[in-house]
């Protein structure tokens, strides 16, 4: 019995590490925006690739910073906190 529940929390451990890899992508994805290179974490060829190009060239990394910038102004803590505060009134709405 203890080694079936072993594997029952092993796979659960799993399936909460796959969803949150997966939630955490897709934040760095809206986060970054088109400003960032991004390829799978476990694709180790690919990664180096993107490192190197980021190191390398400079042109890449001025639009990059640029980009990231522009993209930058669709943040706000102002914009925050009214998109909380409509959250939190639909949930109360919906009790």
């Amino acid at each position: 019995m203890k080694a079936i529940l072993s594997r029952a929390f092993a796979a659960r451990i799993d399936d909460i590490s796959v969803f949150t890899a997966r939630a955490l992508t897709a934040f760095i994805m809206k986060v970054a925006g088109d400003a960032a290179l991004m390829c799978e974490a476990t694709n180790i060829d690919t990664l180096a690739q993107l490192i190197a190009k980021a190191m390398k060239d400079l042109q890449w990394r001025t639009d990059a910073r640029e980009r990231g910038l522009a993209h930058n102004d669709g943040f706000s803590w102002d914009r925050c906190t009214a998109q909380t505060l409509i959250a939190y009134r639909k949930t109360l709405e919906s009790r």
